[in-house]
């Protein structure tokens, strides 16, 4: 062999080796590997793993691919790509919009202006019906509901496989079940502070809890099929009923959690589970009865059904973020309001 091609050939192998070894010992010293840009794109799509709020305890070598490194496509393509690709699981940051409030931006709809001591049917999608609170022997027959209908007190709300609704109530707090949920809605206005009572007999349901024109915030009870919570203060939460558990996303204020609740929420010090949420926090999901086993496959359930819900019925939204909508400045106000939530979905190397 040629002297000179022999030594080209043996530098450019020991080059590539060396790198090889820099790369895997680098790789092996961090938790979430940078990325390194690539020439070519590399293709990527979600796995059909459940997703999560948050990554604790990740392995070594793990990547975490950011916002804006990943875009949701007929096919997915990331153009950075992380040193260990191939070898390990890779983690994508995942960012959208919460639940939408009943109020449009202005000049966007017409706004439901409902009093102090009602409650009003609003964001009808689909079948819903309506039934009364009627004293036996009498029978109460299903009323289909309209935009505006007002809510009898102790009234039950029910929503097909493809219906939702929200209930304003007082102007000041709405409760949105989602298709296959139905509640029951109980509204005392005899006192200085308001105070709603909301039995999900199935489902689930988005609420928002806010104040009244003194500065209070009502007193609001959402009891389960098993548990119950109350809120202090302003809240935004997302709550599912079944037959054997209450399960909680909570995005925004304070709400606690047990077994029996009082209709009157006033001290409720010596409460079971108290759980906070804000900017600094983040999200938090909670269930009750409290399990310290599988809690991780719970949270990522009841995650993945509560965003679910919120791009179904996230209408005024879609609309904002048409690629032909102008937006103005109450648009972008509005917008600003909606909280969104991170979460982390499982990637894998498309075909």
């Amino acid at each position: 062999m040629n002297l000179q091609i022999f030594l080209t050939t043996f530098s450019v192998v020991t080059l590539l080796n060396l790198a090889s070894a820099l790369e895997s010992d680098g790789a092996s010293s961090t938790v979430a590997q940078p990325l390194a840009p690539v020439n070519q794109i590399s293709r990527f799509q979600l796995s059909d793993k459940l997703s999560y709020l948050g990554l604790a305890g990740l392995t070594q070598n793990t990547p975490v691919l950011h916002s804006g490194e990943f875009q949701q496509q007929d096919r997915t393509i990331i153009t950075q790509v992380p040193r260990a690709m191939g070898k390990q699981m890779v983690w994508v940051e995942m960012s959208n919009y919460w639940i939408e409030p009943i109020t449009p931006p202005s000049g966007r709809g017409d706004l439901l202006v409902v009093p102090m001591t009602d409650m009003r049917v609003a964001e009808i999608q689909g079948e819903v019906t309506l039934l009364e609170d009627i004293k036996p022997p009498a029978k109460s027959k299903p009323i289909e509901v309209n935009q505006g209908l007002e809510v009898p007190d102790q009234a039950t709300l029910s929503t097909s496989a493809t219906g939702s609704v929200a209930v304003m109530v007082g102007g000041h707090t709405s409760i949105r079940l989602v298709p296959n949920s139905r509640a029951q809605f109980h509204y005392d206005v005899s006192s200085e502070t308001p105070l709603l009572e909301v039995k999900i007999l199935r489902g689930a349901a988005f609420c928002k809890i806010g104040q009244i024109p003194s500065g209070r915030f009502p007193d609001v009870a959402v009891h389960g099929q098993v548990g119950s919570l109350a809120t202090m203060g302003s809240c935004d939460f997302f709550v599912q009923s079944d037959p054997v558990s209450l399960h909680v996303c909570l995005v925004r204020g304070r709400l606690l959690l047990g077994d029996a609740i009082p209709f009157a929420v006033g001290n409720m010090d010596w409460y079971p589970a108290d759980v906070e949420a804000n900017s600094t926090t983040g999200p938090q999901i909670r269930h009750w009865p409290h399990s310290t086993v599988g809690t991780d496959q719970m949270d990522a359930r009841l995650l993945n059904f509560a965003l679910r819900q919120a791009d179904e019925l996230n209408v005024k939204i879609k609309a904002l973020l048409e690629p032909v909508a102008i937006l103005s400045s109450d648009d972008q106000t509005y917008l600003a309001h909606i909280p969104r939530i991170t979460w982390y979905e499982q990637a894998i190397i498309a075909p």
